[in-house]
């Protein structure tokens, strides 16, 4: 696997953040429009959606969750 890289000061440039954080916000935002939760709650929202990313299996790591391989 190759080193990814980054431009100093430029974290727009970071494609591997850019998707984890679109990633996030996507999963956020379905959680608060499938409960019908007040918009005042979107922090609570997103910290479910990390919450939960980090306990789904994934591929990348033979089907573990990142929770369980940390």
């Amino acid at each position: 696997m190759a080193q990814q890289v980054s431009c100093p000061g430029e974290p727009e440039l970071n494609g591997v953040s850019e998707r984890k954080h679109r990633h996030i916000v996507e999963m956020g935002f379905t959680l608060m429009i499938n409960s019908g939760v007040p918009k005042h709650l979107w922090v609570e929202a997103f910290t479910t959606a990390v919450y939960l990313i980090n306990r789904l299996p994934s591929s990348v790591i033979n089907m573990q969750s990142p929770f369980s391989a940390l």
